[in-house]
């Protein structure tokens, strides 16, 4: 089957959805320090290469109307920042930057199932269904790198990661659900294996594990609330900023957890200490994403 790049997958989404800004807060990072250190980040940068670039995987046919850009990535491969660059005829053009890391989750055979660019069509949130069926939207922060490798029906292996703009240690003690309450009343009547003799339902918070979108105008958005898995303090910096790694299970199907990472900085900890293995974690997070291995699923 012959595709072309982004054929009959994505579409145009809102301007709106491209400027929800606020992807330097969690670092801690303010604009003037950013505009600052413009020039030195420039002098570093080297041409953004995935997983996919240094590896012979054949990208999809890339349309001639698509616009012309490339991705720049420093001071270093892990972590840094990403700037999206435009050429034209006379000079290239600076046209934004934010965060980027190397560290995640990685998820194989993903289905991706749309695309919502921004109106330049250099930006993209893609919506895929993991391979245990948890569909979820993400910024894929190296669209300008991978986008070739993007087509109807394509299945690829994922990394995802969260940065994370607010977080609490989860709550233990559980919550009781009376059993008047009209919505959990409707799903009791269905399946009312798991509720109390009285019709009320007790959630375990230690035990409950979601992903669930927090803006309808900002699909990225997420909160998430799990278990820790693991914790790998000051991974990285960034800025000069430690990075704190916090894998959380995000989902489960029977005995199997899907997991996430989520980074974590000292300015949305405000002193509190890092959460251990096992204690439950609540957050607002950011989904970015990028293809890893392309095409997994046979194209």
């Amino acid at each position: 089957m012959s595709h072309t790049a982004l054929e009959g997958l994505a579409e145009i989404g809102p301007e709106e959805m491209f400027q929800s800004g606020g992807w330097w807060s969690p670092f801690g990072v303010e604009a003037d320090e950013l505009l600052k250190s413009l020039p030195r980040l420039t002098q570093s940068a080297r041409v953004a290469f995935t997983a996919v670039s240094n590896k012979t995987y054949t990208p999809f046919p890339l349309s001639p109307q698509e616009p012309r850009c490339f991705l720049l990535t420093a001071p270093i491969p892990r972590a840094g920042v990403a700037m999206l660059i435009r050429p034209t005829n006379e000079t290239n053009e600076f046209l934004g930057m934010w965060p980027f890391v190397s560290d995640g989750t990685q998820h194989d055979k993903v289905a991706i199932e749309r695309l919502e660019l921004s109106p330049d069509r250099l930006e993209a949130m893609v919506t895929g269904t993991l391979n245990g069926g948890l569909k979820l939207t993400w910024h894929d922060t190296m669209f300008a790198a991978d986008r070739a490798f993007y087509a109807r029906g394509s299945v690829h292996s994922v990394i995802l990661a969260g940065f994370v703009h607010d977080a609490d240690v989860g709550h233990t003690q559980p919550v009781v659900i009376p059993a008047g309450n009209p919505a959990w009343s409707k799903v009791r009547e269905h399946s009312p294996e798991g509720f109390n003799l009285d019709g009320s339902l007790t959630i375990h918070m230690h035990e409950l594990a979601t992903i669930i979108p927090s803006s309808a105008d900002h699909p990225e958005f997420h909160e998430v609330h799990g278990p820790v898995t693991k914790v790998q303090p000051a991974a990285f910096e960034i800025f000069g900023r430690p990075v704190h790694l916090v894998t959380v299970v995000i989902a489960r199907d029977g005995a199997e957890a899907t997991e996430l990472t989520l980074h974590v900085t000292e300015a949305v900890l405000k002193g509190r200490p890092l959460p251990e293995v096992g204690t439950p974690f609540m957050a607002l997070i950011r989904l970015v994403g990028w293809i890893w291995i392309p095409n997994t699923g046979g194209h």
